[in-house]
């Protein structure tokens, strides 16, 4: 078992859902919770790319990242902080 699967199972023991249903379509409050969580955590703790993380958790990296924000990370690699222009002047739209 790696590093990822040990921190998907210890959300899934901390939040009382299935590794199926964490894995898997369900977006009810409990499942979403530990998913957000266990994201935060094997982010924090591997290292590995939004991408890597997405396939560990059958997520698109967009959704990883949605997450990272969403959860309080903050700090995106030392960027993203929700205030305009994080994103090293990253612009959306036109001026």
């Amino acid at each position: 078992m790696n590093k990822v699967e040990k921190i998907q199972r210890e959300a899934c023991a901390k939040y009382g859902v299935t590794l199926e249903d964490m894995l898997g379509k369900r977006r009810d409050q409990r499942v979403v919770a530990a998913r957000r969580w266990a994201i935060k955590r094997a982010y924090a703790e591997t290292g590995l790319s939004t991408t890597r993380l997405g396939w560990a958790f059958r997520r698109d990296h967009c959704t990883v990242l949605y997450h990272l924000g969403r959860i309080g990370m903050g700090d995106y690699r030392g960027r993203a902080t929700g205030e305009p222009g994080a994103l090293g002047g990253l612009r959306w739209g036109r001026d």
